[in-house]
């Protein structure tokens, strides 16, 4: 199962997310619901650092992603990050067996 944690802080903005897991969905590399979560982490990452040019502190491992935000976080950081956890919680509605999604 791939768990993912949204940690935000008092006025409900995202401060973290970290994804750990495997879905176990299919075989590696034909596991449709790892390719969904993970293109979605991938291009958030990809959107906080190029688009909105944030340097978030992040780090990647097999069936491991974290990523803490540093403070200040813009509208359009905002505005990506909530987008991000609504495609997951999508996911993660369809398959609920695979994905699990704790928001704090």
């Amino acid at each position: 199962m791939i768990r993912i944690v949204i940690k935000r802080d008092q006025e409900g903005n995202i401060v973290c997310f970290q994804s750990t897991g495997h879905a176990n969905y299919g075989s590696k590399g034909t596991d449709i619901i790892c390719a969904g979560v993970s293109a979605i982490l991938q291009a958030t990452l990809i959107g906080l650092e190029e688009v909105v040019e944030l340097k978030p502190d992040v780090e990647i491992k097999d069936g491991y992603l974290v990523c803490r935000l540093p403070d200040g976080l813009s509208r359009d950081g905002s505005v990506l990050l909530e987008t991000m956890v609504l495609s997951l919680q999508s996911i993660s509605n369809d398959y609920p067996k695979y994905v699990r999604i704790e928001d704090r």
